[in-house]
């Protein structure tokens, strides 16, 4: 099954330029690229979000500081970052699932995020992720006892840390707070995108909407008809 092209989105877009040009001809290829340009435009900002969202991820490992920050494989397991530190004779890994887009806020999605979680605590899971390490933070290797709290980090959130279960110690930070639980204390999220919008794959984003609809030139003509009565 193939993405089609959303009826309702072009209606709208060809009733603002309309109201816009009155005098333009709708038959004609300006029109059909404008209709074109401004359908790209409004699904490339989705677009654009999830990279952001990810080079999130990035700009956290750019910035590390106290925590050792390793950027984990997208494997299913719903964690993006681990961090890690010895403190005394343990190794603390602080593992966080990341959010950073407006995703975040489905609370379908979270809650299936948060099963995933409790099942990675549940599995010793983090033990997949040992070879990504250092000698000296490999418990496999340096033969040091470990610890592990697993946690959701709201990159683009407010609000108080909130304990979302009390048996696993599961919570969600957001912000600065967020940041500050992974070690980074001396930025802020405006650092973080500062960072994150300077490079490349931001500058140079483009996303060619239509290119992925089966069904553009047939939606595209039969709207064309309702307006050309």
């Amino acid at each position: 099954m193939k993405k089609g092209t959303n009826p309702s989105q072009i209606l709208m877009i060809m009733s603002d330029i309309i109201s816009e040009n009155p005098d333009i001809v709708i038959t004609s290829p300006p029109f059909k690229e404008m209709v074109i340009d401004r359908y790209n435009k409004i699904y490339g900002v989705t677009s654009k979000d999830t990279i952001i969202a990810n080079l999130r991820e990035d700009a956290m490992i750019h910035h590390q500081e106290e925590l050792t920050l390793v950027k984990l494989p997208q494997d299913g397991n719903k964690v993006d970052i681990l961090g890690v530190k010895v403190v005394g004779n343990i190794i603390k890994f602080v593992v966080s699932q990341q959010k950073g887009n407006n995703a975040s806020f489905n609370s379908t999605s979270f809650q299936k995020t948060l099963e995933k979680l409790q099942s990675f605590i549940d599995n010793s899971l983090v033990e997949k992720y040992f070879h990504l390490l250092p000698e000296n933070l490999n418990p496999n290797i340096c033969g040091l006892n470990y610890e592990v709290e697993v946690i959701i980090g709201m990159t683009i959130a407010c609000g108080d840390t909130t304990i979302l279960d009390p048996k696993r110690n599961i919570k969600m930070y957001s912000g600065s707070d967020y940041l500050e639980k992974m070690g980074i204390v001396s930025y802020d999220m405006v650092d973080m995108d500062m960072w994150v919008i300077s490079q490349s794959k931001i500058k140079n984003h483009s996303y060619n909407a239509i290119s992925k609809c089966c069904d553009f030139e047939e939606i595209f003509n039969k709207c064309v008809e309702k307006f050309n009565v």
